[in-house]
């Protein structure tokens, strides 16, 4: 390995991206070396390839080869255009499986010097491999202005799915977390989810399967497409609050009971 600890040409951004400037003019690829992990995915594509070997990576005018490393938890926010804009949101948080990862969320007011004084909050994360299971653990701490509540959207990573810049276009859901732990874990497809409340605060739906503990707001987008015009949809409507959302989609479900649940839960949560 000695050999390429002398590489000028790559850097690691944190333990999770691995960054490769491309210096040559008109270069379509590059060559660059992948260290040791269990995986690192193309950010770009989302394939996977293994670590520990030189890889020949595609270069187009419009993007540097940037990949990241199996294990990691990468939280990307809304376009903003001030510190403090969106400070609830909506985070899309991807996970690229293949190995245990943490990663903890830190949030301040954005400006001043409030968080030299310990004026800030974290929450942590831990997605487990072997449970295939991404544990959000209680908000600790707190600053001037911090929301009550935040939106989240879990996205596992594979081929053409939650891939570069833009937001992941998919039916997963939004979660409304409040500052109590939450487990997401990934379960059976099953395009009949979101109908079987049985197993209550755990909703099923899709690829995926939530539980939850009571005050955590679950919005569930398993039956939207998302090619459709949504202005009419009250659910799709960020300026109406979470329980107003929350009541319209499961109303459109059929499933009065799990309304009047979130509902209440979002009153709790809100008072």
């Amino acid at each position: 390995m000695a050999e390429f600890r002398d590489i000028g040409d790559q850097f690691m951004f944190g333990p999770a991206l691995l960054v490769n400037p491309v210096l040559q003019p008109d270069a379509t690829h590059r060559a660059l070396y992948l260290p040791d992990a269990p995986a690192w995915y193309d950010f770009w594509t989302g394939a996977s390839t293994n670590g520990s070997r030189e890889i020949d990576a595609d270069a187009p005018l419009d993007r540097i080869p940037l990949y990241v490393r199996a294990g990691s938890i990468l939280p990307l926010g809304p376009e903003i255009e001030y510190a403090d804009e969106k400070p609830a949101g909506p985070i899309e948080l991807r996970i690229y499986t293949g190995a245990d990862g943490e990663f903890v969320l830190y949030q301040d007011a954005g400006d001043g010097y409030d968080y030299e004084h310990g004026m800030h909050s974290v929450i942590p994360m831990h997605w487990s491999e072997s449970n295939q299971t991404l544990t959000i653990g209680p908000r600790e701490g707190e600053y001037p202005g911090m929301p009550a509540s935040m939106e989240m959207k879990v996205v596992l990573v594979s081929v053409g799915h939650g891939t570069g810049l833009e937001p992941t276009r998919t039916r997963t859901s939004s979660l409304f977390t409040t500052d109590n732990q939450f487990r997401f874990k990934r379960g059976k497809e099953s395009r009949e989810a979101a109908k079987d409340v049985s197993r209550v605060p755990g909703v099923e739906m899709n690829d995926h399967k939530i539980f939850a503990p009571a005050a955590v707001i679950i919005v569930i987008l398993a039956s939207t497409s998302m090619a459709q015009d949504t202005s009419s949809l009250p659910y799709m409507n960020p300026t109406l609050s979470p329980e107003e959302r929350a009541a319209d989609l499961v109303h459109r479900m059929t499933l009065e009971e799990k309304a009047s649940q979130l509902v209440n839960q979002a009153r709790a949560v809100h008072a």
